[in-house]
């Protein structure tokens, strides 16, 4: 650092001229880089800079949170740009009081937990579900899925019986449309029941005895009957002989192992499936009309009205 030199001037006194050195005035302190830095923080950061910072107003909260809250910040903890997770900044306002749950009555809490189980018997087999997974879906205890069904298998059998109930609604027989045409829908809302129920319907047609036994095998026998009494009265018939009873069950057991079959392969368009299982049926009862008079003036009454 080079020597401060100072110049000499000429003072008039009243002995004349003299000589003084000239002191230039003082230069003020120098502002420490910590001041800078405690402006913007508002307390001084050591003893030395206190009693400037003091003398000098620091930026107000209003203004730090105008730079600051340009880019999104917090109402609750003053976080700038947080997000919730699904992108939006809803996690990230002033609090919200949660939403109140409906009280629900019993037959409403039990139709729910129903829902949920069936949901689960039908994308995956019934011997991998548990009655805690049951009471995650459902957003339920698991003391709550005892005391409603007391056990897995209560709870099983319910959602069977709820199963039937709506494959019964899809097949409630059309209003109008000839006897093939009606068969067909019919066959149609059966496999997107199949489709839709898919894991369960396999477990349930592909189980043991054992499965298939006391209530459950009811159910499934149910369903069969169901299906058979609404294909004969679409037929106009309503006491079948033997021959058409075989045959008829015959083709609705070919109907089950055609939905297993599709499900594990899916090979067939399922559009073409469900035309093949119609024309099946045509000739099942055109051969059974070899045998039984009244299986042949069915068929040859359908056929009749097909052609009408």
């Amino acid at each position: 650092m080079m020597p401060r030199t100072c110049p000499i001037v000429l003072v008039q006194t009243n002995n004349g001229p003299h000589p003084e050195v000239f002191l230039p005035p003082a230069e003020g302190p120098k502002r420490s880089r910590n001041r800078l830095i405690v402006k913007d923080l508002g307390y001084a950061a050591s003893v030395g800079d206190r009693t400037a910072a003091a003398k000098e107003p620091s930026a107000s909260r209003d203004d730090r949170d105008g730079r600051e809250g340009r880019e999104g910040r917090d109402d609750r903890v003053g976080r700038p740009g947080r997000e919730g997770r699904d992108g939006s900044d809803a996690g990230w306002g002033p609090r919200r009081a949660p939403k109140s749950r409906r009280r629900l009555s019993v037959d409403e809490r039990r139709d729910e937990l129903i829902a949920a189980a069936l949901e689960l018997f039908s994308s995956r087999s019934p011997e991998t579900i548990s009655i805690d997974d049951v009471a995650a879906a459902a957003g339920a205890s698991r003391a709550l899925v005892y005391h409603y069904f007391g056990g897995k298998h209560e709870l099983y059998v319910a959602a069977l019986k709820s199963a039937a109930t709506q494959l019964s609604n899809l097949l409630e027989p059309p209003a109008e449309g000839r006897p093939l045409e009606k068969l067909a829908l019919s066959l149609h809302r059966y496999f997107d029941f199949v489709e839709d129920h898919a894991a369960g319907f396999v477990a349930l047609l592909r189980g043991g005895p054992a499965n298939r036994s006391g209530e459950i095998g009811e159910i499934v026998d149910e369903i069969r009957q169901l299906l058979l009494t609404r294909i004969l009265h679409e037929m106009g018939v309503t006491e079948p002989g033997p021959v058409l009873r075989l045959t008829m069950r015959s083709w609705l057991a070919s109907v089950e192992t055609a939905g297993l079959d599709w499900l594990e392969r899916r090979d067939l368009p399922r559009d073409e499936l469900e035309r093949l299982l119609v024309d099946q049926q045509v000739v099942l009862l055109r051969v059974a009309g070899r045998y039984d008079e009244q299986v042949a003036s069915l068929f040859d009454r359908l056929m009749a009205e097909e052609l009408a």
